[in-house]
């Protein structure tokens, strides 16, 4: 009974259309992209803490991602450059300087010279940009 709810959950998952979220995930919406919860189960059952899991096709990075966060070591592939780029923003950590410093920045920024938000919101261009 528990392996049935189980598969029901995997393909629940599987067939989400909610917008992924959570750890870093919201970074940048990589276009064929798997559910970090279908992930994340994946991992728990296949795995144990400690084990290497590999993606050989990692595009935005949720299987390292949430490889690293469950205690995994992670090795990830992929040809695009842009998966690599993205994937290793997701997954290095920011130093309290860093962190102080991008604050820093984000403080000198003049929000009104920007595009209003209401404008791309719906625009299918900027699909993959958080919000």
């Amino acid at each position: 009974m528990l392996d049935e709810q189980k598969n029901k959950e995997y393909i629940a998952y599987l067939n989400s259309r909610k917008r992924i979220s959570g750890l870093t995930h919201a970074f940048y919406r990589y276009p064929a992209s798997f559910s970090p919860q279908f992930i994340r189960d994946t991992i728990l059952k296949f795995s144990r803490e400690g084990d290497v899991v590999l993606d050989a096709f990692m595009g935005g990075g949720t299987t390292v991602v949430e490889a690293i966060a469950n205690g995994r070591n992670a090795i990830g592939i992929d040809i695009n450059p842009l998966a690599h780029f993205i994937t290793k923003v997701k997954t290095t950590p920011l130093s309290l300087n860093d962190r102080e410093e991008i604050l820093r920045w984000v403080e000198e920024i003049d929000f009104s010279q920007m595009c209003p938000s209401h404008l791309y919101t719906d625009n299918e261009d900027f699909k993959n940009i958080p919000e």
